[in-house]
């Protein structure tokens, strides 16, 4: 099951900053990120969003471009018609798990030089990942953590080291 957390900052790097310490974890194996942007708003209020592809769309390209290059040699142009549409609705089925509408809202609710950071996960290790957000401080916006899991991150984002 995928969980969506979004953490706001008052500076424009720190988003940045945690979700790298969050990189650190899935390469240890100790969480599983499938998802996540960094939504940052400048000093005269210019938005940018920094989004990262999730895995699922990855293997979704991957898993249809190898389908249509067996097709390929069994139908040559039907075959690669179809894998770029089986990758496309893989990719589209499992990714973009955001609305659109609630991207917004979180970005209009942002001031200027603070950032935002969207992470859909998965196959978390909770103590792991608190103990790597222990330097940063931030506030949870939205979270579809366990309410028990939510009230330690709204702790350990308030009490940074």
């Amino acid at each position: 099951m995928s969980r969506i957390t979004v953490i706001t900052f008052d500076t424009a790097a720190e988003a940045g900053e945690v979700r790298d310490a969050l990189r650190k974890l899935a390469h240890d194996r100790q969480l599983s990120i499938l998802d996540s942007a960094i939504v940052t708003k400048d000093a005269e209020g210019k938005v940018r969003v920094n989004n990262e592809m999730g895995r699922d769309i990855r293997w979704g390209a991957i898993g249809g471009g190898i389908l249509g290059g067996l097709l390929f040699l069994l139908f040559p142009v039907t075959g690669i018609v179809a894998g770029a549409v089986a990758g496309g609705v893989i990719g589209k089925s499992l990714g973009n798990q955001v609305d659109k509408k609630f991207v917004q809202e979180v970005t209009a609710k942002l001031q200027p030089g603070t950032s935002a950071l969207f992470v859909i996960t998965a196959d978390e290790h909770a103590e792991a990942v608190f103990g790597a957000l222990k330097p940063f401080k931030g506030e949870v916006y939205h979270t579809s953590l366990s309410s028990e899991n939510e009230d330690t991150l709204k702790r350990v984002l308030s009490e940074a080291e």
